[in-house]
């Protein structure tokens, strides 16, 4: 009979997932963040950032390329506090 993991086992198998998408932000070297990464190191909903992105409002500004957006990740670090 499989024994189904627990709360505990799930959480930390999602949080290393997270950290392998995720790397720690001053380690991130690409110079634009796709909205779910943006959103991730800011502690944002992406639906948050991408309400920026259309009321133009919001403390970042994106850059659009082929109608997808993407966010200066020199601007995030700077929003938290990195750069």
């Amino acid at each position: 009979m499989e024994q189904k993991p627990t709360q505990i086992q799930t959480d930390v198998s999602h949080k290393r997932l997270l950290n392998r998408q995720h790397p720690p932000l001053e380690a991130v070297q690409q110079p634009l963040l796709n909205t779910a990464s943006a959103a991730y190191y800011l502690m944002a909903q992406a639906q948050t950032m991408r309400s920026w992105a259309a009321r133009g409002t919001g403390p970042l500004k994106p850059v659009r390329i082929g109608g997808r957006l993407r966010w200066r990740t020199s601007d995030v670090k700077k929003l938290v506090g990195i750069a």
